[in-house]
């Protein structure tokens, strides 16, 4: 069982969402954390898993891993590799953030500055998250291309929404939902942009800068305002010809 304990990490988004507990509408959230430590950890995913990406030094040749606590495998196999992903779900885990000021004092997560959710008008507003799933599956349907910025994020996102609540009677059909979720063509505006221009990922707002010329505003960052932003990147960057 995968499990960290005193381990400093950085909290890179926090997303709110409603979920379907019984007749009960629970607030719930995506947190997507990053951390550095010992390639032990990889252990806790798999006992082959370290085998397969580290081996031990050549003579004379520099770690790049401490040697303490450690069985020697200290030396990346494929230095070039790019980071990978797990795939699965660790149902039934609690997390407790620590705001590093005093022991006692947990980190409060509040994300209303950012997009002006607050959790009073998540569970005034808020839906089950199955009914917007289904509404948002039967719209995908009728698409013959899925755009999206940082569409691996997103198709994520969704595919483990399926999983859970999708209209599949187990959870083999629900699978199978998703991964024909995850092979629809698709097109993202991010990883297309900084191909085309050369540059880093670049976010939502800085694309639609670059193509457009205007600000994103306050609006910014909710779902309709950021969805409408990111189909105007798009066709400015694939125009679309009109009939003269």
């Amino acid at each position: 069982m995968f499990s960290l304990q005193k381990q400093q990490t950085a909290i890179n988004s926090f997303t709110p969402r409603m979920e379907k507990h019984g007749p009960e509408n629970v607030l719930a959230g995506t947190l997507k954390c990053e951390t550095t430590m010992h390639n032990s950890v990889l252990d806790l995913f798999d006992k082959g898993f370290k085998k397969l990406l580290y081996r031990k030094p050549a003579p004379g040749e520099q770690t790049e891993l401490p040697l303490e606590v450690s069985d020697g495998l200290t030396s990346r196999k494929l230095p070039q590799l790019k980071p990978l992903v797990w795939d699965e779900d660790f149902p039934g885990y609690k997390i407790e953030i620590q705001s590093g000021l005093a022991l006692d004092e947990v980190l409060k997560l509040d994300v209303a500055e950012i997009h002006g959710i607050t959790t009073e008008r998540a569970m005034d507003e808020g839906r089950p998250e199955a009914e917007v799933l289904a509404e948002f599956l039967e719209l995908h349907a009728r698409c013959a291309l899925r755009v999206a910025h940082n569409e691996d994020f997103d198709q994520r996102i969704v595919r483990i929404a399926i999983k859970r609540f999708g209209a599949g009677a187990t959870q083999e059909e629900r699978d199978a939902i998703a991964d024909a979720f995850k092979a629809a063509p698709k097109y993202c505006t991010m990883k297309s942009d900084a191909k085309a221009r050369g540059v880093k990922w670049p976010k939502l707002v800085e694309a639609y800068k670059h193509h457009t010329g205007k600000d994103l505003g306050e609006d910014a960052h909710s779902a309709l305002f950021d969805a409408q932003a990111c189909a105007e990147v798009y066709f400015a960057m694939n125009p679309v010809a009109v009939p003269v």
